[in-house]
């Protein structure tokens, strides 16, 4: 058999993955492995089957086999870096996110998957400057410029947020991140406007509903606390985890009857 015959192959394999044929895909590999044994970029497409089942021992197999023959290829080192990302192998992980940017520096999916990786060691400084990195090449990069506030905020450069990305901010579905950061500054009543906001943000509704609680618990007390605890059960009648939030927060300030009320309303309403 040719080598492009091998190539046609692999070509088929790849987009039978893509479709979630994994048995097919697989197949295909072996095939490939067949006329061409010990193919590495076989290896590494059954590695990325493999993970795509969560098939772990298998994916990191293959994985390791692949950045073994190939081992200034940025594509397998990345791969096997998600690989282990994905099993929350985190060190280990950002190791080979090292080594994929040591060999292309300008690898932006990279720069993005080693972040987020930072960011869930708990290492915002580190994964700031790894961020700015993909901003600086491509600042219409969403995910970049998000993992990148979220990095900022996380490492108390709270002003940099506001100064360098104050229009991406504005926007609801960064008016929680906002409002935490004006807290985080001690502007009350602009992080209350924010928090406010991002209410009408259904993924931000229910942190954002505690904290519109909390600061006005701390700013005005527990009488206007408990008033903006029943705004928000008016404003979003529907929204079960906004019921079992509210009668936690009535327990936090010391009101025992109205929380049970509230779960009892939450009950009524919802059946």
């Amino acid at each position: 058999m040719k080598r492009l015959d091998v190539g046609q192959i692999l070509q088929q394999a790849y987009a039978a993955l893509q479709s979630e044929q994994y048995m097919q895909a697989e197949a295909m590999c072996q095939q490939a492995l067949q006329h061409a044994p010990g193919l590495a970029k076989a290896v590494q497409l059954q590695a990325m089957i493999a993970r795509k089942q969560g098939q772990w021992d298998r994916a990191e197999s293959f994985a390791h086999s692949t950045v073994k023959a190939l081992p200034e290829d940025p594509e397998c080192t990345h791969l096997l870096a998600n690989i282990l990302s994905d099993q929350e192998k985190l060190f280990e992980a950002s190791e080979w996110y090292e080594k994929t940017l040591s060999l292309k520096p300008d690898y932006i999916q990279a720069i993005q998957n080693f972040g987020y990786a930072l960011l869930r060691q708990q290492d915002p400084l580190r994964a700031a400057s790894i961020f700015e990195k993909g901003w600086k090449q491509d600042p219409t990069h969403s995910l970049i410029e998000r993992g990148l506030i979220y990095a900022l905020k996380d490492s108390g450069q709270y002003q940099r947020v506001l100064d360098e990305h104050g229009e991406t901010v504005a926007r609801l579905e960064f008016a929680l991140t906002r409002g935490q950061t004006l807290l985080d500054l001690g502007e009350f009543d602009k992080a209350l406007t924010a928090f406010e906001t991002a209410m009408d943000h259904p993924p931000s509704r229910i942190l954002a509903f505690r904290n519109v609680v909390q600061v006005t618990l701390m700013a005005e007390g527990p009488d206007a606390a408990m008033d903006k605890l029943r705004q928000g059960l008016r404003a979003y009648p529907d929204h079960p985890e906004l019921y079992s939030t509210a009668s936690q927060a009535c327990l936090d300030m010391g009101y025992e009857d109205v929380a049970f009320d509230v779960l009892d309303q939450g009950e009524t309403h919802l059946g």
